[in-house]
């Protein structure tokens, strides 16, 4: 094991924050993805700013992250499978290829928003294979496993199931103007006469 310095940049328009030094333990043999890993933890238990990190193919797999501020950061193919990002600012970052879940790669983030009425932050992904994934509080779901669980959960917490609902239905109406999703079909209605 011997200890190092790992440097993470900035992206364009963040450079104003510095480049942060990093100091690491680690065997000299560890790949690159995984030492960025090791100082993005250190970094943010120290509670550096992360805003605009460059953290290109950072391996962040188990990572608690929670709270962090990765806005604008570039996590383009990281892997962030088991990663808590509850209540991580991702807004404006680069998460395309990131993997979320084995085999989950994201194409882009669509929506990062708080939900105040439950203090859960709503990132909504559109993956690779087309999907749409959600990530608040502790669930990932798609939209409809989220639907599903909205039938079946908040028994007696009908303002918290009423807030989750509202966010559900801006996610999907931005998955929609967004053509993430396709429209709805409508229903064709057949009219019968009645004949006496």
């Amino acid at each position: 094991m011997t200890q190092e310095t790992i440097t993470i940049g900035r992206r364009s328009g963040y450079s104003v924050h510095g480049e942060l030094k990093i100091e690491i333990t680690c065997d000299p043999l560890t790949s690159w993805p995984i030492k960025l890993g090791l100082a993005v933890r250190a970094a943010f238990s120290a509670k550096a700013d992360l805003r605009g990190a460059d953290l290109y193919g950072a391996n962040l797999y188990g990572a608690d992250l929670r709270g962090a501020n990765l806005r604008g950061a570039n996590l383009y193919g990281a892997n962030l499978r088991g990663a808590d990002l509850r209540g991580a600012d991702l807004r404006g970052a680069d998460l395309r290829g990131a993997n979320l879940r084995e085999g989950d790669k994201v194409k882009r983030l669509f929506v990062s928003a708080l939900c105040v009425e439950t203090g859960y932050h709503w990132s909504a992904f559109e993956l690779e294979d087309g999907r749409v994934v959600i990530v608040a509080g502790c669930r990932y779901f798609s939209i409809d496993e989220f639907k599903a669980h909205l039938k079946t959960g908040y028994t007696g917490q009908a303002a918290k199931k009423s807030a989750v609902s509202g966010m559900l239905a801006f996610v999907e109406s931005e998955a929609r103007r967004l053509k993430i999703l396709k429209a709805p079909v409508a229903k064709r209605v057949r009219k019968v006469k009645a004949v006496a």
